[in-house]
C-alpha cells in the first residue's frame, strides 16, 4: 500500500514538471512573436520617416502601439510627422510623445484657410491658429445644407490682425455659392468660384461687396458660362472706300472670331458677340462670305446657314456671275447663298435726303444726289461725320441746283451729335437727338452758315446729356458712398435720446453732400441706421429705421436729388465696436450710407427744345460759337444749350438777324430765301 502512494506521487510530479516546461515554451515562443512584430513596427516607421526626411522623429513600438518621440521644429513639423505615422498604423494606435522646440516659437507660420465647395460638400483645409473656432464655423457652412469636412491642423500661436474677420467674411460667402474655392489670409479673401448666369454673377458679386468688412479686402474672380446665340449673324457691308464694315457678328469662340476677322483684314478687336451654337463650319462659312463682300462689293446678311448678298446694281454682269459661283463652291455643303442686284432708283416726290445715327450700329443715310461724283463725296463726309454708315443713295439728275452742297452742309451739322436724325428737305435742314457737347446747337448753325451762307432756314432740336459729355468726369459708385461716409465722419447727424428727431444744426452736413449727391444722383444708394445693442432688439430696429428715413426726409427738404436713396434700418446687427464700452456703443451708434448696385440707373434724356431761325453769316457764326465756348455758358447740369444762342449785335447782309420759332417747325417748309 505505501508503495503503490509513493508511485503515484510520482507520476503527479512528472506530470506537473512535464505541464510547466510546456508553459515555459509557450510564454518564450510568444515573447519571441512579439519582440518580432515590435522590431517589424519600427523598422517600418524609421523607413517612413527617413523617406520623408524626418530622421528627427523617434519611433518606438509597445505592442501593437507606436510610440512617437522627439523635438519638432514647429507645429507644421509635427502634424506632418503624426500624418507620416498614419501610413504604418491606424491613428488609433499612434501614441504623440512630440515636443516642440520652443526657440523658434517667436516667428508665426503663415496662416492659411481654404474652403472648397462642390454642391453639398464643403471640405476646410489649411493650417489656422488653436484657437480658431473651428467647429463654429462648421456649424455655420453646415446651416446652408452642407457636408462639412475639417482637414485643418492648427499651430499654437495668436490669431494675427485681421484673421478672424477674414474667417468670418469667407464662411458668409460659401454659403452663396454652389461650386469654387475661397482662400483666407489675415485681412484677405480670395474667391474663384462659377456660376450658372450673367445674372448670378451681378447678384452674388453686389452681395459679396455688401456683407464685406472694410478691414477685408477682397480678390474675386466670377466665371458664368458663355450664352446661348440664336441665331448666328453677320452683316456687314463694304463702302465706297473698299473698307468693310460689319454692323452684327456672331462667333463660337475668340480663336474663330479671330479667323473670320483675318479673312476680311479686320482689327482682332472688331466687336464680336462669343457665345454657344454655332452651326457647322460657321468660321469657314463667315470667312468666303465676307471675301466675296471685299470682291463684290454689296450688303451681307449670314444668318445661320442662309447667306443674302446684295450687290450694287451697277455692278458687271459677268462679275456678279464668277464671284457668285466661287462664293457657292467655296461654302460649306450645308449652307445656301443668293446674290442679287440693288435696286437704284430715284424716291418720288420732293427731293429728300435722311441720316439717322443711332450711336450703336452704323449709320444710315438716304436719299438721291446729282451724279457718282457727288455720291462718293458725301459717302465720304458722311462717314467722317457718323463713322460707319450704310448708304442707300440714288443718282437723280433732276434735283434742284445746290442740293449736294445742302446735304454736305446737314452732315457737317451733324458732326456733334451722338444719336439723331437729319431732314435735308429744299425749304430747311432739320437736326434732332442728342449729344454730349454741351455747344452741339452752335456748332450745328457754324456748320450750316460755313457752307450755305446767310438766311438759310434751320430747325433744331438737341438734348444736352452729360453722361456723354467726355470734359465732365463721370463719377464712380464706390467713390459716391466714401465721399459721403466721410462726410459722416467729419461731422455726424445727431438725434435727440432714444429718438428719431434730428437734434442740433444739420444744415452744414446737408451743404456738404449736396455736391456729391448732385454728381452721384443716378446710383442707387441706401442711408442705413445703426444702434447699439443697449434696449430691446425690436425697438433698436425701428428706431434706427426711424432715423435713416429722418435722414431721408432732411435731404428732401433741402431740395438735395433723392430719387435712388432708400431707408432702411439695421438696429444692433452691424456693430463695428464693442458694445461693452461707452466710445464703443457711440460708434455703433451712426448713419451709414451703402451702395445698391455700381451701375448708374438708365434715365430717359427729355427732349430738346424746339428752335427754328435762320443761319448768320460764317463769320459771324463763328464768333458766337467762340464766344460761347469760353465764356462756358451752359449749364452742364441739363439745360439746353441752344435756348440762349447768342449772335453777334451786327445783323447778317440781307437778313435782319436770327429768327427763332420756339413752338413747332412747321413755318420752315417752302423755298429757302
Amino acid at each position: 500500500m505505501t508503495r503503490k502512494t509513493s508511485s503515484l506521487s510520482v507520476q503527479i510530479v512528472v506530470s506537473v514538471i512535464a505541464f510547466a516546461g510546456a508553459g515555459a515554451a509557450s510564454w518564450y515562443g510568444a515573447l519571441k512573436i512579439t519582440d518580432r512584430v515590435e522590431a517589424d513596427l519600427r523598422a517600418r516607421a524609421r523607413s517612413v520617416f527617413a523617406a520623408q526626411d524626418l530622421d528627427w522623429v523617434q519611433p518606438r513600438s509597445d505592442g501593437l502601439l507606436l510610440r512617437l518621440s522627439g523635438t519638432a521644429d514647429d507645429d507644421v513639423s509635427r502634424f506632418h510627422a503624426l500624418n507620416a505615422a498614419r501610413a504604418v498604423v491606424p491613428q488609433t494606435r499612434i501614441v504623440d510623445q512630440i515636443k516642440v522646440d520652443q526657440r523658434d516659437m517667436l516667428e508665426p507660420p503663415e496662416f492659411v484657410l481654404r474652403l472648397m465647395r462642390q454642391g453639398g460638400q464643403v471640405s476646410m483645409i489649411g493650417l489656422v491658429p488653436a484657437r480658431t473656432d473651428r467647429d463654429g464655423l462648421d456649424k455655420r457652412l453646415s446651416q446652408s445644407g452642407a457636408e462639412v469636412t475639417d482637414l485643418t491642423s492648427t499651430a499654437s500661436f495668436p490669431a494675427p490682425a485681421g484673421w478672424t474677420s477674414a474667417v468670418d467674411f469667407a464662411a458668409a460667402a460659401a454659403v452663396l455659392l454652389d461650386q469654387g474655392t475661397l482662400s483666407v489670409t489675415p485681412g484677405v479673401v480670395s474667391v474663384q468660384a462659377n456660376v450658372a448666369s450673367q445674372a448670378d454673377r451681378q447678384r452674388i458679386e453686389a452681395a459679396l461687396q455688401e456683407a464685406r468688412p472694410e478691414t477685408v479686402r477682397l480678390d474675386l474672380a466670377l466665371n458664368a458660362p458663355l450664352p446661348v446665340i440664336a441665331p448666328f449673324t453677320l452683316n456687314a457691308a463694304r463702302g465706297d472706300d473698299g473698307a468693310i464694315a460689319i454692323s452684327q457678328c456672331s462667333a463660337g469662340s475668340p480663336v474663330q472670331r479671330d479667323a473670320i476677322f483675318a479673312s476680311a483684314g479686320l482689327a482682332p478687336d472688331t466687336p464680336c458677340a462669343i457665345g454657344l451654337g454655332a452651326p457647322d463650319d460657321w468660321d469657314r462659312a463667315a470667312s468666303v462670305a465676307l471675301e466675296a463682300v471685299a470682291r463684290l462689293g454689296g450688303t451681307l446678311d449670314l444668318t445661320d446657314n442662309r447667306l443674302s448678298l446684295i450687290v450694287p446694281f451697277d455692278s458687271a454682269p459677268d462679275l456678279v456671275k464668277t464671284e457668285t459661283e466661287r462664293l457657292v463652291s467655296g461654302l460649306p455643303p450645308s449652307y445656301s447663298a443668293s446674290v442679287t442686284l440693288a435696286e437704284r432708283t430715284a424716291l418720288p416726290g420732293p427731293p429728300h435726303f435722311t441720316a439717322v445715327l443711332n450711336g450703336k450700329s452704323p449709320a444710315v443715310i438716304a436719299g438721291g444726289l446729282p451724279d457718282v461724283t457727288m455720291r462718293e463725296t458725301v459717302s465720304s463726309i458722311a462717314r467722317a461725320q457718323l463713322g460707319p454708315v450704310d448708304a442707300d443713295l440714288t443718282i437723280d439728275q433732276n434735283l434742284p441746283e445746290g442740293w449736294a452742297l445742302r446735304v454736305m452742309a446737314g452732315l457737317d451739322a451733324m458732326g456733334a451729335m451722338d444719336e439723331g436724325t437729319l431732314d435735308v428737305t429744299t425749304g430747311s435742314v432739320r437736326i434732332e437727338g442728342i449729344s454730349g457737347d454741351p455747344l452741339a446747337g452752335l456748332k450745328a448753325v457754324a456748320a450750316l452758315a460755313d457752307r450755305l451762307g446767310a438766311g438759310q432756314k434751320y430747325g433744331l432740336r438737341i438734348a444736352y446729356d452729360r453722361r456723354r459729355d467726355p470734359n465732365v468726369a463721370a463719377p464712380d459708385a464706390a467713390s459716391c458712398v466714401d465721399r459721403l461716409n466721410g462726410v459722416m465722419v467729419q461731422s455726424e447727424i445727431g438725434f435727440e435720446p432714444s429718438g428719431s428727431r434730428i437734434a442740433g444744426d444739420i444744415e452744414p452736413v446737408l451743404e456738404a453732400m449736396r455736391p456729391i449727391l448732385a454728381e452721384c444722383a443716378d446710383f442707387r444708394i441706401e442711408i442705413g441706421g445703426h444702434t447699439d445693442s443697449h434696449g430691446a432688439t425690436d425697438s433698436n430696429l425701428k428706431l434706427s429705421e426711424q432715423r435713416a428715413k429722418a435722414v431721408l426726409a432732411a435731404l428732401g427738404a433741402a431740395d438735395l436729388p433723392t430719387a435712388e436713396l432708400t431707408a432702411r434700418g439695421y438696429g444692433e446687427t452691424r456693430p463695428i465696436a464693442e458694445n461693452d464700452t461707452a466710445e464703443g456703443r457711440d460708434a455703433n451708434r451712426r448713419i451709414e450710407f451703402i451702395l445698391r448696385s455700381p451701375d448708374p440707373v438708365a434715365r430717359e434724356i427729355a427732349p430738346g427744345d424746339q428752335i427754328t431761325g435762320l443761319t448768320p453769316d460764317a463769320e459771324t457764326a463763328g464768333r458766337n460759337l467762340l464766344s460761347a465756348a469760353l465764356a462756358g455758358q451752359f449749364d452742364t447740369e441739363g439745360a439746353d444749350p441752344d435756348e440762349d444762342m447768342m449772335f453777334d449785335d451786327t445783323d447778317p447782309p440781307g437778313i435782319d438777324g436770327a429768327i427763332f420759332d420756339m413752338d413747332s417747325l412747321s413755318d420752315v417748309e417752302g423755298d429757302a430765301p
